[in-house]
């Protein structure tokens, strides 16, 4: 009646003599690992390009109002990414935008004149925006 105790389900087989891990690595052939060079990333960037380049395609054909909105939208990305590597010096959004809206709308409606207006009228705007974003001082 005394046999081997059962194991359970799952458990371990006991361990063979003489097959460790250095006898193992002994009976394989030796294979050199290749080294892996850095792929390049061309191929992707190009395929990320061609909407971009459709899109600039489309609004400079286009032209008037729908390159000014086409110009904003581009700008608008580029801003919010702008503003979110500055995110420590927290930046007036806000202004940001408007300045480019007002810029945009200038240079689409006006003339020189009207363009350098807009870019001097946004700094008032933003002293003021930033004044009340600080919420008083630290």
């Amino acid at each position: 009646m005394a046999g081997p105790p059962h194991t359970p389900a799952g458990a371990r087989a006991p361990r063979r003599q003489g097959r460790g891990p250095a006898r193992r690595r002994a009976e394989r052939p030796h294979r050199r690992r290749r080294r892996r060079e850095p792929r390049s990333d061309l191929s992707a960037r190009v395929l990320a390009a061609l909407p971009a380049i459709a899109f600039a395609l489309f609004i400079v054909i286009e032209g008037g109002l729908i390159f000014t909105v086409g110009v904003f939208a581009l700008g608008a990305v580029c801003l919010h990414e702008l503003y979110g590597m500055y995110e420590r010096a927290r930046p007036v959004r806000l202004a940001g935008f408007l300045g480019l809206a007002g810029l945009l709308l200038a240079a689409q409606y006006g003339n020189q004149r009207q363009v350098l207006l807009v870019a001097v009228a946004i700094l008032p705007v933003l002293f003021g925006l930033t004044l009340a974003q600080s919420g008083g001082s630290r």
